[in-house]
């Protein structure tokens, strides 16, 4: 008698997945919407991340799986809210004061979120196999002290002040700008001796407002080394602008350009009969006029003009606006007007050269990095959360080389 046997056969798939901390400290909306596809991937594959966020984007007890937030939002804007306006004047002359007031605005909202109860509790209760971090935010390394693993960057914009230099790629002030510069194309003489002074002065207050960083941070944790000392932490650095934008500046493997990440899919325009949306923080605009649409807030990757190939005009008043405003000239997308001159002449000149002059600047369409933008990131994140690169300090020779010695040639040179 013959037994009729049906094989069966099982599959096992073996998930390594991770602890990740993300922290996103800074309360504003604009920072944290770029954050959020990174961090609802890595829970989609599998990953346990837990978010400390000031705009949670779930309400509580809806997040998906493997996601958890920690939402910080009350607190961190209710300091915002005092101060943070202090800082747009438009005033060229006042960066470094500005910069100032940002990182001791910054340095408060962080310390006020790691005395919540919940902050509190995953420090002392839980542990991570990698941390991801503002990298606006110098002072949330800390959280690398405390869980001794491994830290990707994360920028919602370019870079900021040193974490070029943290990575190895090129700093030249001159060649290679970083987005806090106001001037960066057809320089005069004159403005590259000013351009200089500022980056450097600059340079001086971002490295000196580190010391009153330290002071506060070892309050609360003594045994904390400087926060120059566990940037050798950091693993790699993700920025959330196109390559082109960044005025291609050779970066080594661990810098990954991200731009676009927040995008999603197009979708047509409503048919509203208004000529112009307007960001307004209050309910009522003066003189406002029937083709107006006023709104305390917008859904930015449905507005960003440079994905939808739309001309612009800028207006800089504070941090990488006056970098971003450059680069509409330098690119032919848009045209600049400085806020000390802005008159009523040249901003209806300026409305009418981007939207009626045959020589109007032309759209930009962004094709670099258009492919997917994430799977830019999730192969080298997903190596460094298994540990692909623990132990290996830095990434290029140039980290701890010195940036006197890498712009000494240029400045005698111009002397």
């Amino acid at each position: 008698m013959l037994s009729l046997f049906t094989p069966v056969c099982v599959l096992f798939t073996v998930v390594n997945g991770a602890k990740i901390l993300a922290v996103w400290p800074t309360p504003s909306i604009s920072h944290q919407v770029v954050f959020r596809p990174l961090t609802e991937e890595l829970a989609r594959r599998g990953h346990e991340v837990t978010v400390i966020t000031t705009d949670p984007a779930f309400e509580k007890g809806k997040a998906p799986p493997n996601l958890r937030e920690i939402d910080l939002h009350d607190l961190s804007y209710n300091i915002r809210s005092s101060r943070v306006f202090d800082l747009s004047t438009g005033n060229r002359e006042d960066v470094a004061a500005q910069l100032r007031m940002l990182v001791d605005l910054l340095l408060e909202i962080f310390i006020e979120q790691l005395q919540t109860d919940e902050v509190k509790y995953i420090i002392e209760n839980e542990t991570f196999d990698l941390l991801l971090i503002e990298a606006f935010m110098r002072p949330a390394l800390l959280f690398s002290h405390i869980y001794k693993v491994p830290v990707i960057q994360v920028s919602s914009f370019g870079g900021f002040m040193d974490n070029y230099e943290r990575m190895g790629a090129p700093i030249h002030p001159l060649v290679y700008p970083i987005c806090q510069r106001q001037r960066i194309h057809n320089l005069s003489a004159k403005e590259k001796v000013t351009e200089l002074y500022n980056y450097y002065v600059m340079d001086a207050e971002f490295q000196k407002q580190e010391a009153a960083e330290n002071k506060a941070l070892r309050k609360h944790f003594t045994d904390m080394p400087t926060l120059s000392e566990l940037t050798n932490n950091i693993q790699m650095l993700f920025l959330n602008v196109y390559p082109y934008w960044d005025g291609n500046r050779p970066v080594p493997p661990s810098v990954v350009y991200i731009g676009g990440i927040y995008q999603k899919p197009k979708k047509e325009l409503p048919k509203l009969p208004y000529d112009i949306i307007w960001k307004w923080d209050k309910d009522e605009l003066p003189g406002r006029t029937d083709n107006i649409r006023i709104s305390k807030w917008l859904p930015q990757s449905d507005l960003l003009t440079i994905a939808a190939g739309v001309p612009l005009l800028g207006i800089p008043l504070l941090a990488d606006q006056w970098y971003n405003a450059e680069k509409y000239i330098h690119l032919n997308i848009g045209v600049k007007i400085d806020m000390d001159t802005l008159n009523e002449k040249d901003l209806k000149a300026g409305i009418y050269t981007i939207l009626d002059n045959a020589d109007r600047p032309r759209p930009c369409r962004v094709v670099d990095g258009a492919r997917a933008p994430a799977r830019q990131w999730q192969a080298p994140s997903l190596a460094v959360s298994q540990h692909a690169l623990v132990g290996v300090p830095g990434t290029e020779p140039s980290t701890s080389l010195a940036l006197a010695f890498v712009t000494i040639i240029g400045i005698v040179g111009f002397y």
